[in-house]
């Protein structure tokens, strides 16, 4: 009995479809097509992409993945308030939560995981935007609901899609965990 061993050069497109989806979920961050954006909140195409990382991986792959992903938004962004802490905790939790199988079907479970951390990676900046001192508190919370529900909501329709594309790459090539 012999196990399929994948071939390096197939381990390493793996890794370089992998660097190449995180590079695309950022850029898609920009875009704002007809079903991509609602109530001027868009799709957190980061925090999907975390979660759909995170999904079947470690703690420590987790909250790695979410720390490279939030320090390259912040790198095309502003970097206080930062993305950093919020994919992180989205990283991790999502870890945490896949082993509470509400649903049996891993497309709708990564749909809501999504939805609950696009909620929270809101709540983290809003609560850096209270920290700063950057306006209103009363203010940054008004905006904070209207733009994590919309974006969870966004974001939980379009990840069971990202997962099912992503999921199939690493196991096609081997760097599933």
């Amino acid at each position: 009995m012999s196990l399929r061993k994948p071939f390096p050069s197939q381990h390493w497109l793996g890794w370089f479809g992998t660097g190449v989806s995180a590079l695309v979920a950022l850029w898609a961050q920009w875009l704002l097509l007809p079903g991509l954006a609602l109530a001027g909140a868009a799709v957190d195409w980061a925090v999907v992409w975390v979660v759909c990382w995170s999904y079947q991986r470690s703690w420590w792959s987790a909250g790695l993945g979410g720390l490279i992903m939030g320090l390259l938004w912040d790198s095309v962004t502003a970097p206080l308030p930062s993305h950093v802490p919020g994919l992180v905790l989205a990283g991790l939790l999502t870890v945490r939560l896949r082993g509470y199988r509400l649903l049996r079907s891993d497309p709708l479970a990564v749909g809501l995981l999504a939805f609950a951390m696009a909620v929270i990676q809101e709540t983290c900046m809003a609560l850096q935007f209270v920290a700063l001192g950057n306006g209103n508190v009363q203010e940054i919370w008004a905006h904070h609901q209207k733009v994590s529900l919309a974006s969870g909501l966004l974001a939980s329709l379009w990840t069971p899609l990202a997962w099912w594309l992503l999921h199939t790459w690493w196991k096609k090539t081997d760097t599933l965990g």
